[in-house]
């Protein structure tokens, strides 16, 4: 890679993927948080990762999970992606954070195979780290894509600023959190401080009715769910 081509993504936007089972939580916080990680070659490492690629990497959480254990849902419309833009000075590049590290070069290197083996390529040269939390009020922009949208590659403009009030659902609720894109209500509940997972409309087991949902929308996703697991979901027939 030339020198030329490194600068250009070193200036370049940063963005930070996440999905609708964590935006609630974002939300409600105000910020953008750094997470830990002990999965990695290096340690156990705290920070707020993003990549200069708009693509996303395939090594960040969103993309492990849709690709994995929450593939299915990912498939039937049960959350959706949403991509964070922030300014590029704030983050250091993965160099940079390298340098400052006390990684060795054998850690280092074993993490990019460990990834190229997982993932099929690595993106480490456009990663970006930060130490602390970003405020939500220096975010550049805010999008999200479903399932079908990310096959066409459209992204869409999300406002999360305060004077849309109804984005963020049950914000004093510490059990389960929501946010309202468009006429879609997504809602999540916590399995530990730093993890949440996406939560069904209704709970496992009981009877399933469009007029027990919050919207009409929210039924007819959770029936197609069920059709793509080969559930029977008479009562929508």
């Amino acid at each position: 890679m030339s020198r030329g081509v490194i600068a250009a993504f070193e200036g370049a936007p940063v963005f930070h993927f996440t999905d609708t089972i964590n935006l609630p939580w974002i939300l409600a916080s105000g910020e953008l948080r750094p997470t830990w990680n002990s999965d990695t070659a290096i340690g156990r490492t705290h920070f707020l990762w993003g990549t200069t690629n708009p693509d996303g990497d395939l090594t960040s959480g969103p993309q492990i999970r849709i690709h994995g254990s929450t593939e299915r849902e990912w498939r039937a419309g049960a959350f959706h992606l949403v991509r964070f833009t922030l300014a590029a000075y704030e983050f250091s590049t993965w160099n940079e954070i390298v340098q400052a590290s006390n990684w060795t070069p054998e850690e280092v290197a074993a993490l990019i195979e460990d990834d190229k083996r997982r993932y099929g390529r690595s993106g480490h040269k456009r990663w970006r780290l930060r130490h602390d939390p970003i405020p939500l009020s220096r975010v550049l922009k805010v999008e999200t894509t479903s399932f079908e949208d990310a096959e066409t590659e459209k992204w869409w403009p999300l406002e999360i600023r305060p004077r849309r009030r109804g984005v963020l659902l049950r914000p004093n609720d510490p059990k389960r959190k929501g946010v309202k894109i468009g006429h879609r209500r997504f809602y999540s509940v916590p399995v530990n401080q730093e993890h949440h997972c996406y939560e069904p409309w209704l709970p496992p087991g009981e009877r399933r009715s469009r007029y027990l949902y919050e919207t009409y929308e929210d039924a007819l996703a959770d029936a197609r769910y069920a059709a793509l697991n080969g559930e029977d979901d008479d009562e929508y027939n």
